[in-house]
């Protein structure tokens, strides 16, 4: 109590603790003191039940044997767990049985889909891009709460109907966090007419203009389409008029200090730095992997319908319903099978890894590897078709190696998935990851 007094035991019971990672822990001999206004939870006696806690930073990390339950924070000197505190006590234990059953559904594929509203993963459900589940009209995420919380939206204007009429762009500053390629920005190259999207990672401001060349060359001859109009801000990084006039392309700008007139592309950055900004949160990885996280980002709002159409930016663009089967949560641990020339006759044939997107012009993910071995050095970015995927492990939860068991949300999967059928126009890294 903090002032020498005591309050009056008036019941001793189990208590049922959700998660907002959709897993439940169970309290026994819980003490039910009235006077007490925090509901208390002893550290000791969770190590003394077979629970692993870690503290990284300000984050608190709960798992058991290797299984990922729960995080939360520490606040005034003690930690705060992120759970669902139910409505009623009745809605206790519904809670546990629903939210079991429905992990590997519609968390499991919000997890995939980060950002992705459940009244949007409902609509995609419709619309066959995901598998049917049950779903609650109320579900919330915690992590989308607490890190995507924005001001009211400006009116926006119309449409154009062709693509490559309009295209908006605008740059991110991440000077203060280079990413794995020592890269510290990012250009977006939003059509107006598809919403879809590229993005370019870049060392400085001064490539801008170069990744718009290499941008305009790539859609114009995909689309045997020319671009009509650039509208960006009035940033001095694409302050080429000769260029401009020599192409015949119209260069738009805003007004001065009227960010809002590029709307489309200051949503769009916005809404990557959210999703980037969970997926960092949810998975424990460090700022320094956001170029990653921001790319897969783009591939996933890519394949994703917005609030004004009812088809996916990549249907406009390609004509074709895209294939989501083959998505992973990202920043989830991972078993990659070295290739043929690595593998040893005898020895493990695979490496501990963590999924950071998808590859750049194959049918395969890309991986981050965690631990040496012989056939591949400390910490290199590689690429593989054949992986065991762990969707409910991440790299702030150790565990060995020997370990993996079944799950449902653990697949082994090959590069056939990725690509969903033959398309008759390869699709590069920019395009399908942005």
């Amino acid at each position: 109590m903090g002032n020498v007094a005591t309050e009056p035991i008036k019941g001793i019971g189990s208590v049922l603790i959700t998660f907002t990672s959709g897993k439940c822990l169970c309290l026994n001999n819980v003490l039910y003191v009235p006077g007490i206004r925090k509901n208390l939870v002893s550290e000791i006696v969770l190590n003394n039940c077979g629970y692993k806690q870690v503290l990284e930073s300000d984050k608190y990390i709960l798992s058991r044997h290797g299984s990922f339950m729960g995080f939360g924070y520490i606040c005034n000197g003690m930690i705060r767990l992120n759970i669902n505190y139910p409505s009623s006590d009745n809605s206790v234990c519904m809670a546990s049985s629903s939210t079991s059953n429905n992990f590997h559904k519609s968390e499991l594929w919000h997890a995939r889909l980060r950002n992705i509203h459940y009244k949007r993963l409902k609509d995609m459900s419709k619309m066959s891009l995901i598998p049917a589940f049950d779903m609650q009209n109320n579900e919330k995420c915690k992590t989308c709460m607490l890190t995507k919380i924005t001001r009211q939206p400006f009116k926006d204007v119309g449409r154009e109907i062709k693509v490559l009429d309009l295209i908006h762009s605008d740059l991110c500053d991440f000077h203060a966090t280079p990413s794995l390629g020592n890269k510290k920005y990012v250009i977006t190259f939003i059509d107006d007419a598809s919403r879809y999207c590229y993005i370019y990672l870049l060392h400085s401001k001064d490539e801008a203009l170069d990744k718009f060349k290499i941008y305009k060359q790539q859609v114009e001859l995909h689309k045997n389409e020319l671009i009509k109009v650039l509208h960006t801000d009035r940033g001095g990084e694409y302050y080429d008029p000769v260029y401009f006039e020599s192409t015949g392309i119209i260069h738009q700008t805003t007004a001065p200090y009227t960010p809002q007139q590029n709307g489309v592309a200051e949503r769009k950055n916005r809404t990557l730095k959210e999703m980037v900004n969970s997926m960092l949160s949810y998975s424990g990885l460090s700022e320094g992997f956001w170029g990653e996280a921001m790319l897969t980002a783009c591939y996933i709002l890519n394949r994703t319908p917005n609030k004004r159409s009812k088809n996916t930016p990549y249907e406009l663009w390609y004509k074709k319903v895209p294939n989501l089967s083959y998505l992973k949560v990202w920043g989830c641990r991972a078993v990659v099978r070295l290739t043929e020339p690595k593998r040893k006759t005898l020895g493990e044939r695979g490496i501990d890894c963590i999924f950071i997107g998808y590859a750049e012009h194959s049918k395969a993910y890309r991986f981050y590897v965690l631990e040496s071995n012989d056939s591949v050095s400390i910490n290199p970015v590689i690429e593989s078709r054949d992986a065991i995927f762990d969707e409910e492990r991440f790299t702030s939860i150790p565990r060995p190696r020997d370990m993996i068991h079944q799950s449902s949300s653990k697949s082994t999967t090959q590069a056939e998935d990725v690509s969903g059928g033959a398309s008759s126009v390869p699709e590069p890294r920019k395009s399908t990851r942005a």
